[in-house]
């Protein structure tokens, strides 16, 4: 497992200089990938939703109220079923 964390945490340290948050929270990302690795895959693939949650506080401000009011924000202007499903897979993997 340790091994590979180490080769996640690799490649997020390669995305950090877009997003220097990441050093911030080294424990904590380490700990993640070492408890999910569908997780650690996808900030791996998808270092900008990791520094989104961070930026934004999501991780710290996830109250349903909270959730509820960021989901009707994004699902504002969303006019058909292909962007309804895909505004709600990606809130899904951002706040989920």
């Amino acid at each position: 497992i340790q091994e590979n964390v180490e080769r996640r945490w690799q490649s997020i340290l390669a995305a950090s200089e877009q997003f220097p948050l990441f050093s911030d929270y080294q424990d904590d990302i380490k700990q993640i990938l070492a408890l999910s690795p569908f997780v650690g895959e996808l900030i791996a693939t998808q270092p900008k939703v990791l520094a989104e949650i961070l930026e934004q506080q999501w991780h710290i401000h996830a109250d349903a109220a909270s959730l509820c009011t960021l989901l009707a924000e994004q699902l504002e202007n969303v006019e058909s079923e292909p962007n309804l499903l895909a505004a709600l897979r990606q809130f899904s993997q951002t706040h989920m």
